[in-house]
C-alpha cells in the first residue's frame, strides 16, 4: 500500500503550518518543520514507486539513480532543524522526532511484508497504519506545537492527533484503485484495515470465500474486482463506514481540546472531516460501474 497518498494537491501535508497557525496565529515559524516534511515524503513517494515497479515516470534517473536520491531525501529532514535559528532544546526536540518517525515507518514498512497465508487482526493491521503513516503525520504535528509549547500533556495530545490524521490519510489513500490491473495492494498481498475487518466480521462461508479470493487477487485482475466487490457488500461495508467515523470523530475531539476555536481549527476539521468521508468512499474504475462521482 502507498505511504504516500497520489493526490495532485495535497494540502495535508502541510499540516505543520496549520498546527503552527492554530496555536499561534502564525504559520510561519513551522517553515522549516514543513520543509523537512517535504523532503521526507519526497524520498518516501520515490521509494514507494520502485517496490511497486513504477519508479514515479522520471525519464531522466535509473531506478538506481531514484534509489539513491530517494535515500538522501529521507535522510535529509535530520538536517534541517539544524538550519533554523531555534531554542537548542528545540532543535533537540525536533532531531528526535524525526529519528522516531523514520524508526516507526521503517517498522510499519516491515510490518506490511506478508506471506500468502499470513493474515493479521485489525488491531495488527492498525499498528502498522499507525507506524507506517501516522508518525510521520505525529512527527510534523509535534515539532510544530513544539515552537508553541512545551508542555508534555500538550505534546502527547498532538502526537496522537497526528497518528490518527496519518492512519485516516493512508484509509483514504486504501480507497484509490484505479482499475483491477492497477490495484497494486492486492496484487502485492498487502493486509489492509479493510480487509482485516472483512475477516473478522464475515460469516465462516463468506470467510472463505474471501481468503480464496485474496489468494486469486495477487495474479488475476478478474478476482481483485470481484474481492473489491465482495467487500462493498453491505454487511461488512457498513460497519467498517461506522469505525472509520469512530476514528474521525476521535482526531476531531481532539482538536477541540487542544486548540482554541480559530479559523486555523476550522480547517484542520475539515482536513479530518474530508479525509474520514474520502476514506469510505470507493474511487476509481468501481465507482464508475455504481455511477458514482
Amino acid at each position: 500500500m502507498a505511504l504516500a497518498n497520489r493526490e495532485p494537491s495535497q494540502p495535508h501535508r502541510l499540516l505543520s503550518l496549520m498546527v503552527a497557525a492554530a496555536l499561534t496565529g502564525d504559520p510561519e515559524p513551522a517553515l522549516p518543520v514543513c520543509l523537512a516534511s517535504r523532503l521526507w515524503w519526497a524520498g518516501v513517494d520515490a521509494l514507494d514507486d520502485l517496490v511497486d515497479g513504477h519508479p514515479g515516470g522520471d525519464q531522466h534517473m535509473s531506478p538506481q539513480q531514484l534509489m539513491v536520491a530517494a535515500t538522501a531525501c529521507i535522510a535529509l529532514p535530520q538536517a534541517v532543524p539544524g538550519l533554523w535559528p531555534v531554542p537548542g532544546q528545540v532543535q533537540r526536540d525536533w532531531e528526535r522526532e524525526v529519528t522516531r518517525a523514520n524508526v516507526a515507518a521503517a517498522q510499519g514498512q516491515l510490518a506490511e511484508q506478508l506471506g500468502e497465508t499470513d493474515e493479521p487482526s485489525w488491531a495488527q493491521v492498525m499498528a502498522s497504519y499507525r507506524d507506517k503513516n501516522g508518525a510521520a503525520y505525529a512527527r510534523d504535528a509535534v515539532m510544530a506545537a513544539r515552537l508553541a509549547t512545551d508542555d508534555p500533556a500538550a505534546l502527547r495530545g498532538w502526537r496522537a492527533f497526528g497518528s490518527v490524521f496519518g492512519v485516516l490519510r493512508q484509509l483514504r489513500n486504501d480507497r484509490e484503485v484505479p482499475s483491477p490491473t492497477d490495484d497494486e495492494d492486492l496484487a502485492n498481498g498487502v493486509f489492509t484495515l479493510e480487509l482485516a475487518h472483512a475477516l473478522e466480521n464475515a460469516a465462516p462461508e463468506d470467510r472463505a470465500s474471501l481468503r480464496v479470493l485474496r489468494a486469486q487477487a495477487r495474479h488475476d485482475p478478474s478476482a481483485r474486482a470481484r474481492l473489491r466487490r465482495a467487500l462493498a457488500e453491505p454487511d461488512l461495508a457498513q460497519p467498517y463506514g461506522r469505525k472509520i467515523q469512530a476514528i474521525g470523530n476521535r482526531a476531531r475531539l481532539l482538536l477541540d481540546e487542544l486548540a482554541a476555536a480559530s479559523p486555523h481549527r476550522d480547517l484542520l476539521h475539515h482536513w479530518v472531516s474530508a479525509t474520514s468521508a474520502g476514506a469510505t468512499q470507493r474511487r476509481g474504475a468501481e465507482q464508475s460501474r455504481s455511477g458514482e462521482g
